[in-house]
């Protein structure tokens, strides 16, 4: 599965992934901006349209990993945590959950909220591509921009794929 997803820029500020190079493996763990949702039978499953960044759609079941932590949308090799999202959902509810994917470093990290509860939402991904999105065009990287190198008018995305 190859998927493009967005590098938040205090992800990028805090240095968490300054070692996101072209050709290598990075353990990667996302989160879904909601835009909207709506309920289903369709099989679980990823489907990005669009660019350079994509809107993505996310079908799968919900999984409620505790009363603290937000739900999580289990469709196989993607477990994005359902971030700013206004509505609940019980747990067991198949939904079809459209928004925005980006990197989620910090409660899917070993010692974060959510590695414990769903490991499964944490996997290796092949990073091919890197990319700076700004008003003057697009621009390719061989690694992720540091926290000295930040462009806060741009957005980074990764394109990777499962291993």
């Amino acid at each position: 599965m190859r998927l493009v997803a967005v590098v938040p820029h205090h992800t990028i500020a805090d240095g968490e992934y300054e070692d996101v190079t072209v050709g290598r493996f990075s353990a990667l763990g996302f989160a879904l901006q909601v835009r909207s949702t709506s309920s289903t039978d369709a099989p679980s499953g990823v489907m990005q349209e669009g660019g350079p960044v994509p809107v993505t759609t996310v079908t799968g079941t919900v999984v409620l990993p505790s009363d603290e932590a937000p739900p999580i949308l289990a469709a196989g090799t993607v477990q994005p945590l359902l971030a700013s999202a206004d509505e609940t959902w019980p747990a067991d509810a198949q939904l079809a959950v459209t928004g925005q994917l980006v990197v989620e470093p910090y409660l899917w990290a070993a010692d974060g909220m959510l590695w414990p509860l769903v490991p499964d939402g944490v996997r290796m991904w092949s990073v091919d591509a890197i990319r700076r999105i700004g008003l003057d065009g697009i621009e390719d990287l061989t690694t992720l921009s540091g926290p000295t190198d930040l462009d806060h008018g741009s957005t980074y995305v990764l394109e990777v794929v499962d291993v």
